[in-house]
Parts: C-alpha cells; sequence; structure tokens
C-alpha cells in the first residue's frame, strides 16, 4: 500500500509541473482506523471544466489510468476537483478490517509498554521544573526501543 500512496503522489506532482503552472503542491496524508485519505493539491491554472468532465468519463491519459488502476488493487478510489485557482486529487484506500485492527493493538501496545515502564522506574517528568527525572536517558533508549520494534514490526507485514 506504501508503494502506491507513493507511486500516486508521484504521478500528481508530475501532472503538476507539467500542467499546473503552480510552483507548490500541498501532499495530506492521514490514516485512520479503516481508512488511508492522500490529497494532493496545487494552486495552478486548473483543468478546464470540458477536459475535466471528459476525465471523469472517460479517464484519461496513462498517469491518471495508472493512479485508477492502483487503486482498484486496494478497492480504493480517485476524485479530482479543479477550478481556476487549482487542481485537488484525492485518493481513498480502505484498510482491511484485520490489518487496521492488528496495526491498532500493535500501537496501542507499544504505548502501554512504553508508559508502564518509563513510570513504573521512577522515570517520571519531574512536574515542577517541567524537565525530565534522572531517568532521562533510559528514557529516550526505551523510546527508541519501541519505535525500532514497531518499525521492525510494521515492515514484517508488508
Amino acid at each position: 500500500m506504501e508503494l502506491t500512496l507513493f507511486r500516486i503522489v508521484q504521478e500528481c506532482l508530475t501532472n503538476v509541473h507539467r500542467h499546473s503552472g503552480a510552483r507548490i503542491a500541498t501532499i495530506r496524508v492521514v490514516r485512520d482506523t479503516d481508512v488511508v485519505q492522500l490529497e494532493v493539491r496545487d494552486q495552478g491554472k486548473g483543468i478546464p471544466p470540458e477536459r475535466l468532465e471528459e476525465i471523469r468519463l472517460r479517464g484519461s491519459g496513462v498517469g491518471l489510468r495508472g493512479i485508477r488502476e492502483r487503486l482498484a488493487q486496494f478497492q480504493g478510489d480517485m476524485k479530482i476537483e479543479s477550478n481556476g485557482s487549482g487542481t485537488t486529487v484525492f485518493a481513498c484506500i480502505p484498510i482491511p478490517k484485520k490489518e487496521s485492527s492488528a496495526d491498532l493493538q500493535l500501537v496501542q501496545s507499544a504505548v502501554r509498554g512504553s508508559v508502564s515502564r518509563n513510570w513504573s522506574d521512577g522515570n517520571r517528568p519531574d512536574e515542577r521544573s517541567g524537565h525530565e527525572g534522572s531517568g532521562n536517558q533510559t528514557h529516550r533508549d526505551q523510546q527508541r526501543e519501541v519505535a525500532s520494534k514497531n518499525s521492525a514490526a510494521a515492515n514484517s507485514t508488508l
């Protein structure tokens, strides 16, 4: 799924560069428990309404067709909005229930483990000064360890 999102962003940015005249594009990715949403927005010249309708009805160009095909592999969809002040491409990919619940449990477990290990050892932040207590280095090491385990677990599910 990550590669698909990357390729979609890549194609959108290629289109911004080739067609929009915009100097800046905004990319937004949001992951909820059951869906990943991607938005690529530019403030270029936009797509003329008749061309946008043609794209919506028949598809158009190798790039947009490629985006649709990539999304179809994950039962995702795409929507394009455009006017004289820019174009926005929205892509949405549902996350399979078993994958999303396993990911959520992994994150919750890591957070609980990190909090209980750090604070139960007396490494709680010093509430008076706003600085961490004497376990500051241990706390950071444990955070790195949890992050490393989460990264390894996420990579093993790919």
